[in-house]
Parts: C-alpha cells; sequence; structure tokens
C-alpha cells in the first residue's frame, strides 16, 4: 500500500470515528499521527472516495450483523436450555414423568421454533452475500499486497466455500 492510501484509510477511520467531523480529523492528523492534511484534502477524499456511502454501508451491515447475532443468542441459549431438559430427561427412570418438566420442555421447543422463525426473517441479511463480499475484499487485497497469499486462497477457494456452506447449515456462520 502507498503511504497515500494509508493516510487516506487512516483518515476515512477517524472520519467515521469523531462523528464525520473533518476538522476533528484534520486535527488528529496533525496532532497525533504528524501528517499534516489540509480539510480540502479531506474534503476531497470525503467526495471522491464516497466515504458518506462507505460509512452508511457499513453501518448497514453493522445494524444486521448486531440484529442476527442477537437472535442467534437467544437460540443458542434456547437449545442450551433445551439440551439440559434433555440430559434431566434421560435421568429419569424409566415409565417415570415429570409434568412440569415436559410442559417446560414443549414450550421451549415451541420457543426454538419461533426464533429460529425470527431468524430466517432477518431482513436484509444475507449470509453468502456478505461472505462473497467480504472474499472480494479479501482477494483484491491479496492481490495488491500478496500475490502468493493469493494463489493459497485460489487453490483452497472450494474448499473454503464448502466449509461455508457447512457451517451456515449447522447455525454457526
Amino acid at each position: 500500500m502507498s503511504v497515500s492510501v494509508e493516510l487516506r484509510e487512516l483518515a476515512y477511520t477517524l472520519w467515521r470515528d469523531n462523528h464525520r467531523n473533518l476538522t476533528q480529523v484534520e486535527r488528529r492528523l496533525k496532532g497525533e499521527h504528524k501528517s499534516p492534511v489540509s480539510r480540502v484534502t479531506l474534503t476531497k477524499w470525503r467526495d471522491e472516495f464516497g466515504w458518506e456511502e462507505r460509512a452508511a454501508r457499513a453501518e448497514a451491515e453493522a445494524k444486521e450483523l448486531k440484529e442476527a447475532s442477537a437472535v442467534e443468542t437467544l437460540l443458542a441459549d434456547l437449545v442450551a436450555r433445551k439440551r439440559e431438559y434433555d440430559s434431566y430427561f434421560e435421568t429419569l427412570a424409566k415409565g417415570r414423568v415429570d409434568n412440569q418438566a415436559t410442559y417446560a420442555y414443549a414450550g421451549l421447543v415451541k420457543r426454538i421454533a419461533e426464533v429460529q422463525q425470527m431468524q430466517a426473517a432477518v431482513v436484509g441479511f444475507d449470509r453468502p452475500k456478505f461472505f462473497l463480499k467480504n472474499l472480494q475484499w479479501l482477494a483484491l487485497w491479496l492481490k495488491a499486497n500478496d500475490p502468493d497469499g493469493l494463489q493459497v486462497l485460489a487453490r483452497n477457494i472450494d474448499s473454503l466455500s464448502l466449509a461455508f456452506k457447512a457451517e451456515c447449515m449447522n447455525g454457526h456462520a
């Protein structure tokens, strides 16, 4: 990476971290990073490299990930509780029924099904699309910075894709 690209990416990160305030970015670049970049240059970079659109996309993706993560956490907790009930039922003597535990278990299974439906309905979060977008970024970065790494990725792309599909099917990706 050239110094200007690194500096521009640093400026973008500072711009996002400082609530899109170019004056703050200019001060921080000069003070903390000893890189005097004028506000005019920062404005040019913001407009030329689509910082507003890029930030909006990043914020939307972060929101989608957070929503998906909350649903996944809830589902994982429910499944863990279901496993505890499964273990408990295995300890009961043959023919013995625990009505209260059976009622709770049935409610838990119903709730798991509801959460799985919620998970499927998380609007806008497309795991394969997210995976491919990040993979594309990685390939471009490797092409520019580590051509040997790009060759390794190319050799392993099929197994990487299959592993991702398996993780999605198991609910882990």
